[in-house]
């Protein structure tokens, strides 16, 4: 019984053709003959569409029987509509080629305004009370050379010397 009734579903499925047909083939240039890869193909005022592949192929299924306006468009070159006519379980060989079309546009402006930054250079200063100077921790008494060389930006060359070095500057600079 399943076998029969097995046999008889493909049979039907033989004996009435597909609704759908297909289209395929290559986008191209006209110019060199260069495949286009990744091209748009859609058929026009439907959602069915592809791109083509990296060889310039595109293959489309699952078309309903009917006519339909192919339309073929890349960046940089001239848009294609094809008319063509889908039938059932056909598949539709459909090679185009495309011509390069330059891509022109209005000039663009491009302007801006900013506020004027007047830079103003000015010596800086530390002041130091006498508690902040006598609150760094020395040996026998305050030390503001040792105070100076905590502060940063400020190096000294060793505890014995008197020379600093501010910001990366020369010790005669201070």
């Amino acid at each position: 019984m399943s076998k029969t009734i097995f046999v008889l579903f493909f049979a039907t499925i033989s004996i009435y053709p597909a609704e759908f047909g297909t289209v395929k083939g290559f986008v191209s240039d006209a110019g060199d003959g260069e495949k286009l890869a990744y091209a748009d193909v859609i058929l026009k005022n439907t959602t069915i569409g592809t791109s083509t592949n990296e060889k310039g192929y595109y293959y489309i299924t699952q078309i309903p029987e009917g006519n339909y306006t192919i339309v073929f468009s890349y960046l940089g070159y001239e848009t294609v509509e094809k008319e063509i006519e889908i039938k059932a379980g056909q598949v539709f060989t459909l090679n185009i080629e495309l011509r390069q079309s330059a891509i022109e546009m209005p000039g663009v402006v491009v302007s801006a305004e900013r506020q004027r930054f007047e830079k103003s250079i000015e010596v800086s200063h530390i002041t130091f009370t006498q508690r902040e100077i006598k609150s760094v921790p020395g040996f026998f008494e305050s030390d503001l050379i040792k105070t100076l060389q905590l502060m940063p930006g400020v190096i000294g060359m060793h505890d014995l010397s008197s020379k600093l070095y501010v910001r990366g500057g020369s010790p005669d600079e201070n």
